[in-house]
């Protein structure tokens, strides 16, 4: 029985960390830093599981799961990564030097969505804008929106750190910009206590967000709000 254990805690201490993220989130937000976290760690191999599905995590499978939500999942705690915050954003290409000071406005161009989301819709009524009025929409998967917004294909609406250097560089133009109190991107785990991998995983993360990235989540609420 103890060398049944003991085997089973090393093959434990070497399986690959598996974390479930959103496309989006992954493509956006995990993928340009991985490499760092490589370097850093490269006897930890790394498994990621791109789904807008809440898949559940249990005891050899997903370890980390990086959800878009308000932090509360039965069952699981949660640590806030990324603060919530719907901005509405827009390629220079696109708009050239046109300043925008109604939401209305937006409807000159194509809007873009992603599929299953209705954030951008529930902003533009809640701005004054009806469910009911003439708009140009495309609906595209998440790790595609972002392409869409770069390319001028129209406007959206999105997290800030997922176009940070973009915004910061001038090529996308933030319009509109609401924070969305209590929600946001949370690591997602069970409670317990973590395997090595996942906790280097987690602190990683965490100190990864740039001073930048974290600046954008204290611009002052739209003067729509």
């Amino acid at each position: 029985m103890a060398t049944l254990t003991e085997n089973m805690s090393k093959a434990e201490v070497v399986r690959p960390l598996l974390v479930s993220a959103t496309p989006m989130f992954a493509s956006a937000f995990l993928m340009p830093r991985l490499s760092d976290f490589m370097d850093d760690n490269p006897n930890i191999e790394l498994r990621i599981q791109s789904t807008i599905e809440a898949v559940d995590l249990k005891p050899g499978g997903v370890d980390l799961a990086i959800r878009y939500g308000t932090g509360h999942w039965p069952g699981l705690q949660s640590q806030l990564l990324l603060p919530g915050c719907l901005t509405v954003v827009a390629s220079r290409d696109l708009i050239g030097d046109r300043v925008f000071s109604d939401p209305s406005e937006l409807l000159d161009f194509a809007l873009l969505q992603e599929h299953a989301s209705i954030e951008f819709d529930l902003w533009l009524e809640k701005v004054g804008i009806s469910p009911k009025t003439k708009r140009k929409v495309i609906r595209l998967p998440g790790n595609m929106l972002l392409d869409g917004i770069r390319r001028g294909d129209g406007i959206g609406a999105t997290v800030p750190a997922f176009i940070a250097d973009e915004l910061k560089s001038g090529t996308l133009v933030a319009l509109f910009d609401d924070p969305i109190p209590e929600i946001g991107y949370y690591l997602v785990t069970l409670p317990g206590t973590f395997r090595p991998a996942s906790k280097h995983f987690m602190r990683w993360l965490s100190q990864s967000i740039t001073e930048y990235e974290r600046n954008l989540y204290r611009w002052k609420p739209a003067h729509l709000l």
